[in-house]
């Protein structure tokens, strides 16, 4: 389970165990332990993900999410609350606060997401759809019947 903690929430807990000694069945506590909660290391980059995005059509979605690198080497996603989302390029891609980024039309389009102090854009491609291709008469093999039409 994990949850955030706030740095002003900081401070010394004291642990102490209580238990019984099932063959003499007598009651004993244990030693009281100081835990010191600590903020957890600093964040140092972000990454948008995937790392390769691309939206096949207008009005088509991928969801973007950022893994932050933190001072002790570890990767973790960063809670979409903390980041704030921007499409530098919005006649191409719009991005929505949850990192949801949609097709608006064909062309590439940078994504910037703000966590903290730090940032990391992304390009998005948005791919024109292929042809769709409406067969009448499949079965009979013959393809004089056959068309391609754009969406």
């Amino acid at each position: 389970v994990s949850f955030p903690i706030p740095l002003e929430a900081f401070r010394t807990y004291t642990i102490e165990a209580f238990g019984k000694n099932d063959t003499t069945n007598e009651y004993f506590q244990s030693e009281t332990v100081n835990l010191i909660a600590q903020p957890g290391a600093a964040l140092q980059s972000l990454e948008i993900n995937p790392t390769e995005a691309f939206i096949v059509g207008p009005e088509d979605t991928l969801r973007l999410f950022v893994i932050g690198i933190f001072a002790d080497g570890v990767p973790r996603t960063v809670p979409p609350a903390e980041v704030t989302w921007t499409s530098l390029n919005p006649g191409i891609v719009a991005v929505a606060s949850d990192g949801t980024a949609t097709g608006v039309a064909v062309g590439t389009a940078t994504v910037r997401a703000d966590s903290q102090t730090l940032q990391a854009t992304r390009t998005v491609k948005v791919l024109p759809r292929p042809p769709l291709v409406f067969v009448d008469n499949f079965e009979s093999g013959d393809t004089s019947e056959w068309s391609l039409t754009s969406p």
